[in-house]
Formats: structure tokens, C-alpha cells, sequence
């Protein structure tokens, strides 16, 4: 398992729902969110854009969530329903960006 893929599976155990969102600590909005997707999952998709998103600035040890949930955000602006992944670029220790192309798959 990549370490991008153990990385969002952290991740998606905070958004599954509002209940455990949180519980864990994060704040999702009730609103449809795009899904991280493999490649293999948007071959027959449309692609809607580049999405770059930042954790913010601060001391945050998991930077990672915040930037997915940024990326996650843009993407839901774009009406995108999947996201994949490009690369995670830390910045510093405690910041960092998500890369990642938006798709709107289905009809």
C-alpha cells in the first residue's frame, strides 16, 4: 500500500458521516463531496479542472487532512464527483498542498 493510500485511508475514516467526522475532529458540511479516486475509476470520466489546495498556514502536524479537505472542497465547486490525486508536496514540517485533477463521472 502506498503511502498516499495509507494516508487517505486515515482520511476517509473521518468522512464517512457527520458522526464520525466528529468524533474524529473533522467538520464536514452536509453536502455531497467528491470522492478520491484511482485512475482506473475516472478512465470514462470528464475532466473539470486542476485543483492545487493548501492546509493553510500553522503548526498542524496533520496537514494532510486539511489540504485533502480543501482539495475536497474545490473540488465540490467544480461539481466534481471524483478527485485523483496527483502528489501531496509538504511545505515545511507542520503545512503542505494537494495536487489533483477533478472529474465528474456518471451522468
Amino acid at each position: 500500500m502506498t503511502v498516499l493510500a495509507v494516508q487517505w485511508k486515515k482520511l476517509s475514516r473521518c468522512m464517512v458521516g457527520g458522526v464520525m467526522a466528529s468524533a474524529c475532529g473533522c467538520s464536514l458540511p452536509a453536502v455531497a463531496q467528491p470522492i478520491i479516486a484511482h485512475a482506473h475509476e475516472v478512465v470514462t470520466c470528464r475532466f473539470v479542472g486542476d485543483i492545487q489546495a493548501d492546509s493553510g498556514y500553522g503548526k498542524n502536524a496533520d496537514w494532510r487532512s486539511k489540504a485533502y479537505y480543501a482539495a475536497m472542497a474545490r473540488g465540490n465547486e467544480l461539481k466534481a464527483t471524483h478527485l485523483l490525486v496527483v502528489r501531496l508536496e509538504p511545505v515545511g514540517a507542520f503545512n503542505g498542498v494537494v495536487f489533483a485533477k477533478a472529474f465528474k463521472c456518471g451522468s
